[in-house]
């Protein structure tokens, strides 16, 4: 649907509606401007001119409030039907932190978090610090952060650093007794290849690239599960408390007015131990070697010039002044922690943090950081860098200055499973950038793997992410990416960029942007500034696989530019939420039929996408559509507000080919099942002539491939369960006849099915659209496993039996009845029931379908609300009831959908009569204009088409809303 405002209908042609004429479809399409990519019927005319109003009396959360009631939705249908109690072999978020788990369920209390971030216009403080640790770690319920003491005398900071270290020392021995010297050792060996981008060793070799593709995650799940059992009081608790020591160490160091004398001081204390010595630096230009072997863990240094070589970590280095370069050529140095803290404070000057792998803030099980005062300054680092965490906390705290981050991947406010990475800069231009060497192998032959700039990422599917923030305050900023970055995440994990102030450029390519990625939820939000952002797609608000993205940009002139999937989409079942309060703005797009405002259809329920510009003169690639309404997809809406300045295939071709690098399989080899299953799991670009021989070879041997797939139901890995996927609907029937084996032994007790196995079977089914398995179908759904149950619903929505089988119909009926009387609270299965009951027309399906109509979750909703339509004619008088005995607007929205399909003059009697309960709300009156054009598609009744106009000018003769 597309609704204009008063602005642009000064010009457009007027029906005439005298009682002498009668108005034609033709005359509707005449005053109805066609969109390319939107049906003409879809596009309703609307002003919105509200003379009386002005946003001073309506905040954001009110106008985007009214926006979703133009789509017939409410802040409650924001949310992800997951089962956290029943994790599965390919979806698993253990070591999920609360605040992530809280944001899976209630998305837009997203906007509430990044208001308690920004509580504070300065992060200059470690305690700020540790209230973020606390508000990330445990919600704001778990930790006390300590505000700390004041030392005063140079024997207290003197005794309070020799009480840092030896409590370090102690910590890190006593958590590798606690693991055990196995683990330890394992760790020690290999928790480095954790981030390791060559998964499939560079190989040629189809059959080696996947044993070392799955050697490599095997190692890393390994890794994972030692680490797992430090849950996060251990490995976050402990870091928030060492913040506000570190901090009482800098106020000590910040308020001194005479370093010489407490130079001299420290030279006169004992400063070395049988493990650990302290090293006291000058005031001139100085260089710091330290090799590996040297039991050195912190310097002070007073000024100067000064160089670290550091061939080994540090642990603490306080630096007072001058232009300071900190390097290292060695993994794990420069503010580096694995099971201990690392922590490096510098005062002043134009500094260099020159790290490779796990450094520059970077923390494995502890915390590190670098807190640099002022100065230009500059960090690099290649991986796991710049404020990364896992299983602890790693940080950047710079102050002042025009500063550049450079890093690979993994880095820049950067986590992983239980982890919290944090970059914060308040003040200066500075430039955020990524040298491009990682190969996005899996998905292009030219761009790169970034996972930064505020990003998180899980070990799909086994455990959760953690939480990455990126902060910058002030300042004109650059921001650049590739694939993973600016406020994304990726698996139960939480992704944050938050910009203040400055004009600011985003340039970034896919998953970018405020994009939520399987299961996650991604934030970007900038506050201020004339700001410029690019991207190809799966970007700019974009919620994809189950995943929330939302791109708030609160004031400034912006420029908006992406190819499609972008800009409040939803896909995949994700929802997308894009939000631009004030100013002037761009939006260009090459595909817009895919993005602002887009939700599409999948896993038998729609994705959400919502688009808001909530004022100002804007421009768009497809004109036409300032200050207006469209919501053309039945799942999303774009509303581009009319006040005036207020001071997965995707179309975004997420998958290229190599050109010229394509590998051949040898024709001549006779392949094996299990050689041939790799080949069709192999989705990198390379091996794409081997993928597609493999799939075609299994094809023909369905009867044989069908026995052999079973091997797989219970995988963890996703592209085993994606080629089952794809076989189905290639050779559905031989693999239904082999299903209804399986279920029918489990059903006996004969087999060994677990539930996993038994709902991907069932979903399975749904794809072959096989009614030999109707009967089992239905028994599944008494299973005491609601995952079965659900896909076994789900699939009975989808089988084509025969019609005229009442009795099965009946069986059927009853069943979800009863299912949706029990009141459970599984949304997922409800969903399911509502999509299902389309299948299946009778009495008591009408009732259950009525009693769904009212659930305050779209997925139900909506679904209920479109299997109502072949009820209309039948059950007039018991679908009118329903509608008028309701005061809820979103439900008598979904119940009024239900009479697309009624007769034309059943409808116009109905509305005449309840005219006045029925558009009250604006809502309510865009419901009605909605169904009025879309059965004039199909009307050739003039008395409707008349009747249809002059119910429209009898709603702009009552109100401010004017329609053409």
């Amino acid at each position: 649907m597309r609704f204009l405002h008063e602005k642009e209908l000064k010009n457009k042609p007027r029906i005439n509606t005298n009682s002498s004429e009668v108005a034609t479809i033709n005359q509707i399409k005449e005053v109805i401007p066609a969109q390319a990519g939107i049906p003409v019927f879809f596009i309703i005319v609307l002003t919105l001119f509200f003379s009386n109003i002005s946003f001073a009396q309506q905040n954001i959360n009110d106008v985007f409030e009214k926006t979703l009631s133009y789509r017939g939705l409410i802040k409650e249908d924001f949310t992800f039907p997951i089962n956290f109690e029943e994790p599965s072999p390919t979806n698993n978020s253990k070591l999920i932190l609360p605040l992530v788990k809280d944001l899976m369920i209630n998305p837009l209390k997203s906007e509430e978090v990044l208001n308690k971030i920004s509580v504070n216009q300065q992060y200059e403080q470690e305690y700020d610090i540790a209230e973020l640790i606390n508000l990330f770690a445990f919600n704001d319920n778990r930790l006390v952060v300590r505000t700390g003491s004041i030392l005063r005398t140079y024997s207290e900071i003197y005794n309070y650093l020799i009480k840092l270290l030896n409590f370090d020392y102690h910590y890190k021995n006593d958590r590798f007794k606690e693991l055990g010297e196995t683990s330890s050792n394992f760790l020690l060996a290999n928790y480095q290849k954790i981030l390791s981008d060559d998964e499939g060793g560079n190989s040629n070799d189809i059959f080696e690239f996947n044993r070392n593709r799955d050697s490599s995650w095997s190692l890393t799940k390994r890794i994972y599960d030692v680490l797992s059992i430090f849950d996060k009081e251990r490995t976050l608790s402990q870091p928030a408390e060492n913040l506000i020591t570190i901090r009482e160490i800098r106020n000590f160091f910040k308020g001194l007015d005479d370093l010489g004398k407490f130079k001299e001081f420290l030279e006169e204390c004992k400063l070395e131990n049988s493990y650990f010595k302290i090293v006291i630096g000058s005031f001139e230009n100085e260089t710091h070697k330290f090799d590996a072997s040297e039991k050195i863990i912190m310097v002070i240094d007073f000024g100067g010039s000064d160089t670290y070589e550091l061939n080994k970590n540090v642990k603490y280095i306080l630096d007072l002044g001058g232009n300071d370069t900190y390097e290292s050529d060695k993994d794990g140095c420069v503010a580096s922690a694995f099971f201990d803290n690392s922590f490096i404070y510098d005062k002043s000057g134009d500094d260099k943090y020159i790290g490779k792998n796990f450094s520059v803030g970077a923390a494995i099980c502890g915390m590190a950081g670098i807190i640099d005062e002022e100065g230009n300054d500059f960090y690099s680092g290649q991986t796991f860098t710049q404020g990364a965490g896992l299983f602890g906390v790693g940080f950047i705290l710079d102050n002042n200055g025009n500063d550049i981050y450079n890093g690979i991947s993994y880095s820049q406010g950067f986590s992983m499973t239980q982890g919290i990475g944090m970059l914060i800069d308040n003040k200066g231009n500075d430039s955020y950038l990524i040298d491009s060497r990682s190969l996005d192998v899996t998905r292009y032959s030219d761009h790169y793997i970034s996972m930064n700039q505020g990003f998180s990422y899980g070990l799909r599917p086994f455990y959760a992410g953690g939480i990455g923030l990126l902060l910058d305050n002030e300042g004109n900023d650059i921001y650049n990416s590739d694939i993973f970055g600016q406020g994304s995440a990726y698996w139960y994990a939480l992704g944050i960029l938050m910009d203040k102030n400055g004009n600011d450029k985003y340039n970034g390519y896919q998953y970018s942007q405020g994009g939520g990625i399987h299961f996650a939820v991604g934030l970007l939000k900038d506050y201020n500034g004339t700001d410029f952002y690019s991207t190809n797609g799966v970007s700019q608000g974009c919620g994809h696989d189950v995943g929330f993205g939302m791109l708030h940009d609160v004031a400034g002139d912006d420029n908006y530019s992406a190819i499609g999937l972008s800009q409040g989409a939803g896909n995949a079942n994700g929802i997308g939420v894009f939000i631009d309060e004030n100013g002037s703005d761009g939006y260009l797009n090459r595909t817009p039929s895919n993005t602002r405002g887009y939700g599409n259809y999948r896993r038998d329920y729609g994705s959400l996408g919502v688009f808001l510009d909530a004022s100002g003169t804007d421009f768009y690639s497809m004109p036409g559509q300032d200050s207006t309404v469209i919501s053309g997809s039945t799942y999303g809406i774009s509303d581009d507000y009319f006040l005036q300045n207020l001071q997965e295939p995707l179309t975004t071709n997420s998958q290229t080919q190599n050109s010229g690098n394509s590998l051949s399989p040898d024709l001549n080899k006779d392949y094996s099942q299990d050689e041939l299953f790799i080949m069709a799991k192999t989705i990198e670009p390379m091996f794409a002539e081997y993928q597609k021989y493999g799939f075609n070879k299994l094809i023909r041997d369905s009867t044989n491939t069908a026995r052999y797939i079973l091997k797989y139901l219970g995988s963890s890995d996703h592209r085993d369960l994606l080629v089952l996927t794809n076989l189905v609907q290639k050779i559905g029937y031989s693999m239904a006849m082999v299903f209804k084996d399986e279920i029918n032994k489990y059903l006996n007790g004969q087999n060994n099915l677990n539930r996993f196995e038994l709902a991907y079977i069932c979903g399975l089914i749904g794809f072959t659209r096989n009614a030999e398995l109707k009967n089992e179908l239905l028994q599944l759904t008494f299973d005491n496993s609601d995952r079965v149950i659900s896909e076994a619903i789900n699939a009975l929505g989808k089988i084509d039996y025969d019609k005229n089988d009442t009795q099965f119909i009946e069986d059927v009926s009853i069943r979800f009845s009863e299912i949706v009387d029990v009141g459970t609270l599984n949304k997922g299965m409800l969903k399911n029931i509502a999509f299902a009951i389309n299948n299946y027309y009778s009495q008591t399906n009408f009732n259950t379908l009525l009693n769904l109509a009212a659930y305050d979750y779209y997925g139900i909703r909506f679904n209920a609300a479109d299997a109502l339509k072949k009820y209309a004619s039948d059950y007039y008088n018991d679908l009118s009831t329903g509608i008028n005995s309701t005061n809820i607007v979103f439900v008598q929205q979904a119940l009024l959908n239900g009479f697309q399909n009624l007769d034309d003059n059943l409808f116009m009697n109905f509305v005449n009569a309840n005219k006045e309960n029925l558009l009250l709300t604006d809502a309510m009156k865009i419901t009605t204009a909605q169904i009025i054009l879309l059965k004039s598609k199909s009307s050739s009744n003039p008395g409707f088409l008349n009747w249809g106009i002059t119910l429209i000018k009898e709603i702009e003769a009552s109100t401010n809303l004017k329609i053409r």
